[in-house]
C-alpha cells in the first residue's frame, strides 16, 4: 500500500501514513504573527496528518526522545525535531471563543466559534443540511473578499473581508453575556432602540447604517 512520509530535515525523526484514496488532501496556508515567528517564514502550509497522531504525541513523551514540544499558543502546540528545528506536527486544542470588538473597545461582543463547530458537526453527522457559510469539512466559517462600490466607500480599501455567523452563536462579552437577539430583524431593532432605559448598554456604541434595503 502506497505511504505517506514526513520526515524532518535531519531524518531523525520519520512517521509514515497510508496514503489516503481521495487526494488531493486538503491544505491550509498561514500568514499570522504566530506561524511567520515559528518558522521563520512569510506563511506556514499544513495538512491534516493522515496517519495515527497518538503514536506521534507518544514519541514525543517517550524519554529521551528528540522530538520537542512547543506551546505556540493557548490551543496549538507544535512538535518539532530537537536536533535540526524542523515542525512535524501542530497539536490543536477545542476551539473557543473570539472576540468581536472595535479598536475603541465600544462594541465588545464573542462568537463562540467553537460552539458553532460542534454543532454544525453533529448536524452533518445526522444528516442535516449545513448553512450555505459553513465549510463541510472543518465546520468553520467561510471568509468573504467583497470588492462593491459600498464596501470600498465605506472602509477605504480596495478589498474588504466579511465572514458570517448565526446569531445564536454571538453573545455580549462579561459575565452575563445572554440575551443578544437572535435574528437579523430583531439585532436592528434592539440596536436602533431609543435611549430612553429600552437600549440594552451592553450594545455600547453599535450603531446601523442601511447601505441598500436589505444590507
Amino acid at each position: 500500500m502506497p505511504t505517506l512520509q514526513a520526515q524532518c530535515l535531519c531524518t531523525a525523526r520519520t512517521f509514515t501514513a497510508p496514503l489516503p484514496a481521495q487526494l488531493p488532501l486538503p491544505a491550509a496556508s498561514c500568514h499570522c504573527t504566530s506561524c511567520r515567528r515559528v518558522t521563520g517564514a512569510l506563511r506556514a502550509s499544513g495538512t491534516p496528518w493522515p496517519g495515527d497522531g497518538a503514536a506521534i504525541a507518544a514519541a514525543a513523551a517517550a524519554p529521551h526522545s528528540t522530538l520537542r514540544r512547543y506551546r505556540r499558543s493557548g490551543r496549538v502546540t507544535v512538535l518539532f525535531c530537537g536536533e535540526c528545528g524542523v515542525g512535524l506536527k501542530g497539536a490543536e486544542g477545542p476551539a473557543g471563543e473570539v472576540p468581536v470588538r472595535c479598536h475603541c473597545g465600544g462594541v465588545d461582543f464573542v462568537l463562540r466559534a467553537g460552539e458553532a463547530q460542534r454543532e454544525y458537526a453533529e448536524w452533518q453527522r445526522r444528516g442535516r443540511e449545513l448553512p450555505w457559510f459553513v465549510d463541510p469539512v472543518t465546520h468553520k466559517a467561510l471568509g468573504l473578499v467583497d470588492s462593491c462600490d459600498t464596501c470600498r466607500v465605506w472602509s477605504g480599501a480596495e478589498l474588504f473581508h466579511w465572514t458570517f455567523s448565526a446569531l445564536r452563536h454571538v453573545s455580549f462579552a462579561g459575565g452575563d453575556g445572554g440575551g443578544f437577539p437572535q435574528s437579523a430583524v430583531d439585532l436592528g431593532a434592539a440596536v436602533e432602540a431609543g435611549d430612553g432605559g429600552t437600549r440594552d448598554p451592553r450594545f455600547g456604541t453599535l450603531a446601523l447604517y442601511a447601505s441598500l434595503p436589505d444590507v
